[in-house]
């Protein structure tokens, strides 16, 4: 056998996201994507424990939010470190955080974190940190300019509310990425704002959780409601439900008028922008969509999504629409049950 073929051959880095909120999952995604690396995504601390006990996919860090509902991301690092592998003990684990206050970035390195990215990321320490803890030659990959992607000459990204010219920056100027947060902020939001209307004594902790996680969503986008947002957090963790209360009309009332104005430009957007259209959604890419919901590959979900958002439709235009909707809230098993039946 040839020498050259006993080599083995070379593995793309593969990392995990931990975060609850999806606007935040696209925005991590949006910027790791630059890199020649590999991104799955998860919105819950117990599926990435379950992950590393499975080691399967192996990954060669994990980027780790701190406040998620039911198993947070200290008590999913504890027991991913408390698990009997080599690999458990020492994969690289990185807190997103969105608080930088010096006690809490103790807490981090007591309960098994190597680093800290805070949100929202900055692309100089993201950069830092992914060839610290992946690989000391990862490189970027070669980016078309933000001004000469398709249909984005003369786009003006006027949303009230949103600081869009940092924004835009954040994410290098790609308008694709940007655009892709966008879309999430202005669908998943709503459902986290419901949650908020339920507020009672006993479900403040909960909705310290949604607040905190919808100020790291607004501060992805660069919207100007974050501080309303960590005001309604501080009173939740405070336990103080009236003041709660008080600052929660408010908020509801200024975000959803938000999304609605983020909504609004989306579609300005995609007039701006025509799609081909087809007579249906290409059965390849909806299987292509599957296997990778399957494997909960979030690179080949968001390919093949992006490859089904590239056109309209004459029928099952409300598929797609309907996969993006429940992708963005990570609800995979009802599209790995959904495309199941549609693909027999």
């Amino acid at each position: 056998m040839d020498a050259k073929n006993n080599n083995p051959t070379p593995t793309t880095p593969r990392i995990l996201l931990v975060d609850d909120m999806e606007t935040n999952l696209y925005a991590a995604t949006g910027l790791i994507q630059k890199y020649d690396l590999e991104a799955d995504s998860t919105t819950s601390g117990q599926e990435a424990i379950d992950r590393i006990r499975a080691k399967t996919p192996e990954y060669s860090a994990i980027f780790m939010d701190h406040m998620m509902p039911g198993v947070d991301g200290i008590e999913a690092t504890q027991a991913i470190r408390a698990l009997e592998t080599e690999y458990a003990k020492n994969i690289p684990i990185i807190a997103l955080t969105g608080s930088a206050d010096a006690s809490r970035k103790q807490l981090y390195y007591e309960n098994g974190f190597q680093d800290i990215l805070y949100k929202p990321i900055d692309v100089d320490l993201l950069d830092a940190i992914l060839k610290k803890w992946v690989s000391g030659t990862l490189e970027q990959k070669k980016q078309t300019d933000a001004g000469q992607q398709p249909g984005a000459d003369g786009i003006d990204i006027d949303i009230p509310g949103v600081d869009a010219q940092t924004g835009l920056a954040r994410y290098s100027g790609d308008i694709g990425v940007y655009v892709s947060v966008l879309r999430s902020y202005a669908s998943s939001t709503p459902p986290h704002l419901n949650k908020l209307r339920l507020a009672t004594s006993e479900t403040l902790p909960e909705c310290a959780i949604v607040a905190h996680g919808l100020k790291g969503a607004g501060a992805s986008i660069c919207a100007e409601n974050t501080k309303a947002a960590a005001e309604l957090e501080k009173a939740a963790r405070n336990g103080d439900l009236t003041g709660f209360l008080e600052r929660l009309d408010p908020f509801l009332h200024d975000t959803e008028r938000l999304t609605a104005d983020v909504g609004a430009w989306l579609e300005e957007y995609d007039t701006i922008n025509k799609k081909p259209r087809l007579n249906a959604p290409d059965r390849a890419t909806l299987q292509k969509l599957l296997q990778s919901c399957e494997a909960y590959e979030i690179s080949g979900v968001d390919e093949a999504m992006d490859e089904l958002e590239s056109a309209s439709y004459d029928t099952d235009a409300d598929l797609v629409t309907w996969l993006r909707e429940k992708l963005d809230i990570m609800e995979v098993d009802e599209v790995v049950a959904k495309l199941t039946e549609k693909l027999r």
